[in-house]
C-alpha cells in the first residue's frame, strides 16, 4: 500500500477505517484510494526500494534482483493507480497494518505531538518504509506494475492533464 504519511494519522481516515474493521479487503482498498493512496498486490517476500531523484522514480523490486531505475520503460508498465503525497513523504506498508488499531493509534499520537520521525521509525519497525517524494510541495505519482514481475514503479504523473485530455476527447 502506498499513501501519504499523514493519512495514517488523519482522524477522518482512521475513523472510517475503524468503522470497517471487519470489512472485506476491497472496501479498505477503496478507502485508501479515497484518501489519495493505492494498493498493489505483491508476492510475499523481502523487497528493496530504489529511489532515483534524477530520474524522478521509485522502483520496488524483490531483494536480490539487480535493477536500474531506467531499466523499466514507462511505456511497458501497466498503470495501477495514483498516490498523492502532500507531506513530502510516501509511506509504503502492508495493507494488513491497517487492521492494527493499536499501531495506528500510536502513530496518530506521535504525529500530532510533532514526532514525525518517530512515526517513520514506527512504520519501519513494522515492516514498512518511508521515502521522500520529489517535489517540496507535494507529488502526484503514478503507480505502475511491470508485467510478469513483482516490480512496482512510481514516477510523477499529473492526473489533471489526463483528465483534461479525456474531457477534450469527449467534447470533440
Amino acid at each position: 500500500m502506498f499513501i501519504d504519511q499523514f493519512m495514517l494519522a488523519n482522524p477522518q481516515f482512521i475513523d472510517k477505517l475503524a468503522a470497517m474493521i471487519d470489512a472485506e479487503p476491497e472496501r479498505k482498498d477503496e478507502l485508501v484510494k479515497d484518501y489519495g493512496g493505492c494498493v498493489v498486490a505483491l508476492q510475499p517476500g523481502t523487497y528493496r526500494i530504489e529511489r532515483d531523484p534524477y530520474a524522478m522514480s521509485i522502483v520496488i523490486h524483490p531483494e536480490g534482483q539487480k535493477v536500474q531505475t531506467r531499466d523499466f520503460a514507462r511505456d511497458g508498465a501497466d498503470q495501477a493507480g495514483h498516490v498523492f503525497v502532500d507531506t513530502r513523504c510516501l509511506a509504503m506498508v502492508d495493507r494488513e497494518l491497517l487492521d492494527d488499531s493499536d499501531l495506528l493509534t500510536k502513530y496518530q499520537q506521535l504525529w500530532f505531538s510533532g514526532q514525525d520521525k518517530a512515526c517513520r521509525d514506527l512504520l519501519r519497525d513494522n515492516g514498512g518504509a518511508v521515502r521522500y517524494g520529489f517535489q517540496r510541495f507535494g507529488d502526484e505519482l503514478g503507480v505502475y506494475t511491470v508485467p510478469d514481475q513483482d516490480v512496482i514503479c512510481l514516477w510523477p504523473d499529473v492526473a489533471e492533464g489526463q483528465v483534461d485530455a479525456e474531457a477534450v476527447a469527449v467534447e470533440a
